[in-house]
């Protein structure tokens, strides 16, 4: 079996049904191979060819796909890359006439007739924690979990895993995985691993993907075994990608206190909410090695946080960054501009919000009309998205949608405002260089502090309308 992540003309990032073009080519790796990986090693022999980490160009991945002459190829593909993934995938049918399985975030929506429309795939795998491509492996003729399948001139859709509950998988194979290639900005050094603890995510804000793909959680012994490997294989940081960590605020609090007892003294960052985060949770974080924290402000304007369901507001954000400022934590806000109802007003107090906050750090995003989410069917039911439309990205390289007053280009312009007052300000520099810990810190900073001036000062932009 191999496991692909394709290669791209940028660095793209395809994980986690949240595709984007990475900010200062920053990347991680691919969660949805590495789980695979760990279902997978037990019956099968499994390679692994993380294209865009290698930078590796199509002939030479062609090469070493014949090379490998592998049974069947589990290819993760985008939104964010699927002008290129297209193309690459019918070069790739050209190539190799094995089982080639799709996934990614394009499947969030419409996926069986999406899968019907791509003659160089066999099927799609809809979840990435999911036993079913292995199952199907053993027993093709079955239907198979969390899997649409080709099986001659038909469409089969396999039943699908409950949205509540566990999911069990192994140790990932880490080793297939270039680890030295990935960076991330907010650890402290490399090699880090990326570790999810649970999939998806319980709060029902619209405007993400995550609430509609439910919620499940990994026991903790399962967590602390992978842990354990890690350590042992001389890992000392972690980038925990649970969209919500500590959502079930016992069971987090026991794999905190476990680490602790098994003396599991890793670096480590994560996402959570500002309305999860208590003194209690966050004093075990920081003591259990966390020393940065990420959540999603989103907007100043409560309208808006109430049409998507976000739930967590400016309150909540306050008392969030000021606990981690008192106990010692490094905080990183996210911000989406862009949504529907946004206007000048409305990211103009959004940007004020940034500053008065003040966390460490600040990442400005465009709302996306992501398939499978409510932002995606309101923008649609006003005209402002193509419903047809699969190519799109949030970090700021393409704009797939205007708001009801403001256009693609000054969408391009407000981003631009809100980096330069933000990260241009003289005290601001001086405050993150004398933070800086590692010199894995310094090298990172380099070079995020380049991209961020290379995007607020940029003259041009780009403004995507979309295309099938």
């Amino acid at each position: 079996m191999l496991l692909l992540n394709p290669p791209g003309s940028r660095p793209y990032l395809r994980d986690y049904y949240c595709s984007k073009v990475s900010k200062a080519g920053y990347l991680y790796h691919p969660v949805d191979l590495t789980f695979q990986s760990a279902l997978l090693k037990e019956k099968h022999r499994v390679y692994a060819i993380d294209a865009i980490a290698h930078k590796m160009t199509s002939p030479k991945l062609f090469e070493k796909i014949k090379s490998l002459d592998p049974d069947a190829v589990l290819c993760l593909v985008g939104a964010a890359a699927w002008n290129e993934d297209r193309s690459f995938l019918e070069r790739l049918r050209e190539v190799f006439h094995g089982l080639i399985v799709l996934t990614g975030d394009l499947f969030s929506e419409d996926a069986a007739r999406l899968l019907g429309s791509l003659p160089e795939a066999d099927a799609t795998l809809l979840n990435f924690t999911s036993t079913g491509f292995a199952d199907w492996l053993d027993a093709p003729d079955n239907p198979a979990l969390d899997m649409i399948i080709k099986r001659k001139n038909e469409i089969v859709e396999g039943p699908l895993s409950p949205s509540e509950g566990e999911f069990r998988l192994g140790v990932p194979l880490y080793d297939l995985f270039p680890h030295r290639k990935y960076r991330y900005p907010f650890v402290r050094r490399r090699p880090f691993a990326t570790v999810l603890t649970d999939y998806g995510c319980p709060f029902p804000c619209s405007f993400c993907i995550m609430s509609a793909i439910g919620y499940r959680t990994r026991p903790v012994d399962d967590v602390m075994d992978e842990l354990r490997w890690l350590w042992n294989a001389g890992y000392r940081e972690l980038y925990i990608n649970d969209q919500t960590f500590g959502a079930k605020r016992r069971r987090i609090l026991n794999l905190l206190e476990s680490m602790q007892r098994d003396s599991l003294h890793f670096g480590w960052v994560c996402f959570t909410r500002a309305d999860t985060l208590d003194e209690e949770l966050a004093v075990t974080m920081k003591e259990a090695g966390c020393h940065t924290v990420m959540f999603g402000v989103e907007s100043a304007d409560k309208g808006i946080l109430d049409t998507y369901r976000k739930g967590a507001g400016t309150d909540a954000a306050f008392g969030a960054m000021d606990l981690c400022r008192r106990i010692g934590l490094r905080t990183v806000a996210t911000f989406l501009l862009g949504f529907p109802e946004d206007d000048d007003a409305t990211i103009e107090s959004t940007i004020r919000l940034a500053l008065d906050l003040d966390p460490d750090y600040a990442s400005f995003n465009f709302a996306v009309p992501r398939r499978g989410t409510g932002l995606r069917r309101r923008a649609v039911e006003m005209g402002l998205a193509d419903p047809n439309s699969l190519a799109m990205d949030q970090a700021g390289e393409e704009i797939a949608m205007p708001t009801r007053t403001l256009s693609r280009e000054e969408m391009a312009g407000w981003r631009k405002k809100a980096l330069r007052r933000f990260y241009l300000r003289p005290g601001y520099i001086l405050n993150r260089a004398i933070a800086l810990r590692t010199p894995y810190e310094v090298a990172t900073a380099v070079l995020e502090g380049a991209s961020v001036v290379q995007s607020a000062i940029s003259a041009s932009s780009k403004g995507k309308k979309g295309d099938g």
